[in-house]
């Protein structure tokens, strides 16, 4: 039985013999310059997530060899010598460096009027803009509300990247009936790698969540998101790998506050001093929360 399928897809100059030599036959026209350098990105990208999913040494290098034919074919329609490529990449090493030291960036500042504030200004989707909120002093007690809203949250970041989220657990204060919090709702993803997850996050921003990167914590993928109307900070959400130790601590915490009332009077009363300094910051506080937790788990 012969199988009949869709490819819609650029594809190498021997392949319809490939499908003849075996019987078969693979219907194709030929491209104009527009739709070949369509084809030729997508192939691109096609080839780029291979490489991304390569399972062995070999099958790494025949995903790179592909990689290289599809930029050898880009370059050509473009009239393109790859002299000239290795040429602006030599450049690039010179004046900008390699990736030996395997750098990882995670916060940038920079005057907004120097030649690289300008050039991150004018990409934002690369290189978005952080507008820290003000710190609220208050804390508050539970009604139920943060509840109802961690559900309403959940159940959003699962619909919205349902393959690469394995589960959303409410943590931190704002769970416990008898302590109070401030009104932030704190969430942590299990995710099923940070590769995949990295590769579609944005989607949550569309959703109104804030990237913030690492925010001090390796492997952390931090998100806020800010009431519209105050601009205040309701929502946290930590990401981290499904296999990653800090999931363990963040739920082994929030469940000794629920066990323990000496630690969360304690707990409570370090909060409370913390939020009355005048010099108290978004940063100082989280900090000195981090060493309290750290502590208490050690």
């Amino acid at each position: 039985m012969l199988l009949k399928f869709l490819c819609e897809k650029l594809t190498r100059d021997n392949t319809p013999k490939r499908y003849q030599a075996e019987g078969g036959n693979l219907e194709t026209r030929t491209l104009n310059d527009a739709e070949f350098s369509r084809e030729l990105h997508k192939k691109l990208l096609e080839e780029v997530y291979e490489v991304i999913e390569a399972k062995s040494q070999d099958d790494l290098v025949a995903e790179l060899a592909d990689v290289q034919e599809v930029i050898h074919a880009i370059a050509k329609i473009n009239s393109i010598k790859l002299s000239d490529i290795e040429s602006s990449r030599l450049q690039k090493v010179a004046e900008r460096g390699s990736f030996s030291q395997r750098l990882y960036s995670t916060i940038g500042t920079i005057p907004e009027n120097t030649h690289l504030g300008l050039y991150i200004q004018a990409d934002p989707h690369h290189y978005p803009l952080i507008h820290d909120a003000p710190l609220n002093h208050t804390l508050e007690t539970n009604t139920g509300a943060w509840k109802r809203f961690f559900g309403e949250l959940r159940n959003d970041i699962l619909n919205t990247l349902p393959e690469y989220v394995v589960s959303v657990m409410h943590i931190g204060t704002t769970t416990l009936q008898k302590a109070p919090a401030q009104p932030i709702v704190d969430m942590v993803a299990a995710v099923t790698s940070l590769l995949d997850f990295d590769l579609h996050s944005k989607a949550l921003m569309k959703h109104g969540w804030l990237a913030r990167g690492e925010n001090k914590i390796a492997n952390r993928r931090f998100f806020v998101k800010l009431d519209t109307h105050n601009g205040k900070e309701v929502a946290h959400l930590h990401c981290f790998e499904h296999t990653d130790a800090h999931i363990k601590k963040f739920v082994q915490f929030t469940n000794m506050l629920k066990e323990n009332s000496e630690l969360r009077e304690e707990y409570t009363h370090l909060r409370e001093s913390t939020l009355k300094e005048a010099s108290a910051t978004p940063t100082s506080y989280q900090a000195t929360k981090t060493a309290f937790i750290e502590k208490t788990l050690s």
